[in-house]
């Protein structure tokens, strides 16, 4: 299951990636401690001093990671969002052709609805850019209220176009998360005072000994290194790599006999789950999860419109209009 990620995240595991990632920095910081102290003998820098410096490390990173959190937080709920306006979508033309007799209609309306279920998975995975997802539902959308009108179902195509006009929404602000990078200036300023607080600790004086000094460095070390990492993992929640992560996984309770529909290689807490978009594929029979290494072509677009006719033309619109 863990064929395809990175080397370090099949050893160690996914829940432990980023601590892996961060031992490097923890042995650097050891060893630098044991040159300068124990073989240089510099041992110049007072507590105080150094914890000066930590503390103002400490606050630049709650900052930043303040707001890298607003943003996961907002992230982890867009699957569901995406899930429940596509089901009310479905619903809606449930509700507007309940009979029968129009069974075949209203499946092949709500499969136009749900097929641009498997255009996000593959905009997830990084094989379609957002005007792709996002052409693919204004045009079944659309096509859908078309056929709602002709029913003389206005008020539940209205409803289809509504519930659109949010799955763009969330798309729309899904695709800036992905874009925008956490404030670089602060980054850089949050980087130099946490390696000045590492290097300051590891020339700090220690009044307890010689393990009581290799300790501090270890903790400093793995706590500000860590953080930093963890910063970065998490400024993009939508970041599946490889897209294969994306491949739904359908776990049943022995007990139960109850059907989990889940992404594969979850245990990265720095990704969001988008199961509840699976959990709709997998009712609705329409999932088609990415296989394509690379991204394909992107369709071709509409031909232009032709011009408009020059001012006092009569036209089909305008017959029987009063001054035409």
């Amino acid at each position: 299951m863990l064929g395809n990620l990175p080397l370090l995240e099949r050893l160690v595991g996914t829940r432990w990636y980023l601590l892996g990632r961060t031992v490097p920095y923890v042995i650097v910081s050891f060893a630098a401690r044991f040159l300068l102290a124990d073989v240089l003998r510099l041992e110049i820098f007072s507590k105080d001093l150094v914890s000066g410096f930590a503390q103002s490390a400490i606050f630049v990173l709650a900052i930043l990671i303040s707001g890298v959190l607003e943003d996961y937080k907002e992230a982890e709920a867009m699957p569901a969002d995406l899930a429940s306006e596509l089901m009310g979508m479905s619903e809606r033309v449930m509700l507007a052709l309940p009979g029968a007799a129009e069974a075949p209609l209203r499946r092949r309306l709500q499969r136009n609805l749900l097929a641009p279920l498997e255009t996000i998975f593959t905009f997830l995975g990084g094989m379609h850019d957002e005007r792709t997802v996002l052409r693919a539902l204004s045009e079944r959308a659309g096509a859908v209220a078309v056929a709602l009108r002709r029913c003389d179902a206005g008020d539940d195509a209205d409803a289809v176009m509504e519930h659109a006009h949010n799955i763009r929404r969330t798309l729309n602000r899904l695709y800036v998360i992905k874009r925008t990078d956490f404030l670089q200036s602060g980054a850089a300023l949050m980087e130099l005072l946490v390696w000045i607080t590492v290097a300051l600790t590891v020339t700090q004086v220690s009044e307890d000994g010689w393990s009581a000094g290799f300790l501090n460095v270890g903790v400093t070390a793995l706590q500000f290194f860590y953080v930093i990492e963890l910063l970065r993992d998490i400024d993009d929640p939508f970041e599946y790599d490889p897209p294969e992560r994306l491949l739904p996984v359908v776990e049943e309770d022995e007990a139960s006999g109850e059907k989990t529909v889940g992404m594969k290689d979850a245990g990265n807490s720095a990704e969001v789950d988008p199961f509840p978009l699976m959990c709709v594929g997998a009712r609705a029979g329409s999932f088609a999860p990415p296989q394509a290494p690379h991204p394909p072509p992107l369709p071709p677009s509409r031909p232009p419109r032709p011009p408009f006719p020059p001012a006092g033309t009569r036209t089909a619109c305008s017959r029987g209009v009063r001054g035409s």
